[in-house]
C-alpha cells in the first residue's frame, strides 16, 4: 500500500494533468475554431459585395469551396476538443489508478495510458486537419479572387 506521501503526490499529479491538458486544449481548439470562423465570416462579408451578375459560376464555386472548407475547419477543431477531453477522462484515470493502487489495476492503468496516447495524437490529426482546411479555403479564395479581377 503506498504511503500518504505517494498518495497525495499522484492525486495532486491527477489534477494538474487534467487542468494543463485541459487548458492546452481549450487554446488549440479556440485557435482552429477562431481560424477559420473569422476566415468563413470575412468570406461571407465578400460574398455579399459581389454583383452575381457578373461574376462568373466558376468564380462563385471557389467562393463556395473556400466557405466549405473554413467550415469544414470549424468542425474539424471541435472534433478536437471531444479527442482531447477524451483523452484527458483516460489520463485521470491513469493517476487516479497510480494513487488508488489494487492488485488489478495495473492492467487498468496500462490500458488507459494507452487509449490516452491514441485519443491525444487524433486530436492532434483533427487540429492539423482544421489548419490545413484554412489553407485549403484560403488558396480558394486566393483562385476566387485572382478570377474576379481582385474586385
Amino acid at each position: 500500500m503506498p504511503d500518504d506521501d505517494d498518495h497525495q503526490l499522484a492525486r495532486e499529479r491527477s489534477h494538474q494533468d487534467a487542468k494543463a491538458t485541459n487548458d492546452f486544449a481549450r487554446a488549440m481548439a479556440q485557435a482552429a475554431i477562431l481560424i477559420n470562423g473569422g476566415a468563413a465570416t470575412a468570406l461571407l462579408a465578400l460574398a455579399s459585395k459581389h454583383d452575381q451578375a457578373t461574376v462568373s459560376k466558376c468564380a462563385l464555386w471557389f467562393l463556395v469551396g473556400g466557405l466549405a472548407a473554413y467550415a469544414a475547419g470549424i468542425a474539424s477543431g471541435a472534433v478536437m476538443v471531444f479527442f482531447l477531453h477524451r483523452s484527458a477522462q483516460k489520463w485521470t484515470i491513469v493517476w487516479e489508478g497510480q494513487a488508488r493502487i489494487k492488485p488489478y489495476s495495473n492492467h487498468i492503468i496500462d490500458k488507459a495510458r494507452k487509449r490516452a496516447g491514441e485519443l491525444r495524437r487524433q486530436a492532434y490529426y483533427f487540429f492539423y486537419g482544421s489548419i490545413a482546411c484554412f489553407v485549403v479555403g484560403s488558396g480558394a479564395v486566393a483562385v476566387h479572387l485572382f478570377l474576379t479581377g481582385l474586385r
